[in-house]
């Protein structure tokens, strides 16, 4: 995935287990645990940059968010997951609730 700098996406899930590797620039990482099944709290956040490897484990390591956190340069990380994910359950900040995200995988030449 290529995160444009100051990009980042939600909290989110991906219901399966994951690998993260970021490959250029630098990414902030934080996890966070489902309270209540209906709130998150954060339980960590680091910053990974290049050869750096995290992993998300269902169901007690899945809630994560990952940001871009150079205002001026793209990263790039890449994904490896334990199925193809068509949608995932993201926490909308805003509203405090937690819905689904169907994803979209874009290929360009």
């Amino acid at each position: 995935m290529v995160w444009p700098a100051g990009v980042g996406g939600p909290p989110h899930d991906h219901g399966t287990w994951g690998v993260v590797s970021v490959v250029e620039g630098t990414v902030e990482v934080s996890q966070y645990e489902l309270v209540g099944g209906a709130s998150l709290r954060e339980l960590a956040t680091v910053e990974a940059g290049p050869g750096a490897v995290a992993h998300v484990l269902p169901p007690h390591e899945d809630w994560h968010r990952v940001r871009n956190v150079s205002s001026q340069h793209p990263a790039l990380t890449l994904h490896t997951y334990g199925k193809d994910i068509v949608k995932n359950r993201v926490f909308d900040e805003a509203t405090g609730k937690l819905g689904w995200i169907e994803r979209r995988h874009t290929i360009s030449s």
